[in-house]
């Protein structure tokens, strides 16, 4: 993105102060703030992938959250590529290819792994919803090896909503003129239009109303059991035990934690994207570049908090990934005194 990318219709050229204003504040949010989270980010979820493994896969839980945090990571590593782009000390006549190039690419994998991210969560939820529901019979219904399988389909389920996007796309050469080189730009086809509502229609509006619809439903049922069991011990005698163990509980409670976070962040994605649905009827003065750009700097902070906070609620929110994690702390802290020493 550059200065001169930030036009308007003729009726809102008297609006310059006002794109001077998005241009810097979109620059401090894609090249300081943002990627410091995302750093931040790709460091928490490593960590918990490092902590996960430690645990062990035995636990049908410890799997889906291991496959979300993997999700995550993917998230962040090409939200940091792409918030590259925004950079204006990278010039393209520096570069083989157009930053088109790299932010089609980085954006279209980041999305890839944020609806992936959304359908993961949701499924931990209805794990948690099944176990809350039929305790009896959740070792059969969810085994270890329906999980593993049923994680590994939804990171690579996204694929098939995006589709419609490789098939209006493809990337050739264009002489730039302003940089008097050659380089690799993204191309669109004849039959974009039609191809990009299909895909706005499944990615970004069936998918998260779903994965909304099923957060909502499975949190509200076991925050539903919660409150039943916590009146319960309330009212019973003292050394009976409830029908869900004090761990079952405490990750429920996580779970609801995690879902009502995702719910909380990302929901407002779905109502800007109707929103813009709308503008462009409503405000039909103002460019898709301003809509794009308002956007961007709504949603990519939203994505990045959400992919990067969940290590807080672990930490927090669970005893046993406390304990595992301050084991993989000192595990650390002996390795690196163990180097010192020569």
């Amino acid at each position: 993105m550059t200065q001169t990318n930030l036009t308007v219709n003729p009726g809102f050229e008297s609006d310059e102060y006002f794109l001077q204003i998005l241009y810097y504040t979109t620059l401090v949010n894609m090249c300081v703030v943002s990627q410091v989270v995302c750093v931040f980010g790709m460091a928490a979820n490593i960590v918990n992938i490092r902590v996960f493994l430690k645990q062990g896969f035995q636990d049908g839980v410890i799997i889906t959250l291991t496959a979300l945090s993997v999700s995550d990571l993917g998230a962040l590593m090409f939200n940091q590529l792409s918030l590259v782009c925004f950079n204006p000390l990278i010039s393209e006549k520096d570069l083989q290819f157009s930053r088109s190039v790299i932010s089609f690419v980085a954006a279209i994998l980041h999305q890839f792994f944020i609806k992936s991210s959304g359908m993961i969560t949701a499924f931990a939820s209805f794990e948690r919803c099944i176990s809350v529901v039929l305790p009896l019979r959740v070792k059969t219904i969810l085994k270890r090896r329906v999980t593993i399988y049923a994680n590994i389909s939804i990171l690579l389920s996204p694929y098939a909503f995006y589709i419609p996007t490789f098939l209006s796309v493809y990337v050739d050469v264009r002489f730039m003129p302003g940089i008097n080189t050659t380089i690799l730009e993204v191309m669109y086809g004849n039959n974009r239009d039609i191809l990009v509502i299909i895909q706005f229609s499944l990615s970004d509006m069936l998918v998260p109303i779903c994965t909304f619809f099923v957060l909502l439903t499975c949190t509200s049922i076991i925050f539903k059991a919660l409150t039943e069991q916590s009146n319960w011990r309330e009212s019973a005698a003292k050394g009976k035990k409830s029908n869900l163990a004090r761990k079952e509980r405490a990750t429920s409670k996580m779970l609801v934690a995690v879902s009502v976070m995702y719910m909380s962040l990302l929901l407002p994605q779905c109502i800007m994207f109707a929103f813009v649905a709308l503008a462009r009827n409503i405000y039909s003065g103002v460019s898709d570049v301003v809509i794009g750009i308002l956007l961007l700097n709504c949603i990519i902070p939203l994505h990045v908090i959400n992919s990067s906070v969940t290590i807080v609620i672990y930490y927090t929110m669970s005893s046993r990934y406390r304990s595992s994690f301050h084991e993989l702390l000192e595990s650390f802290k002996t390795k690196f005194k163990y180097k010192n020493t020569f």
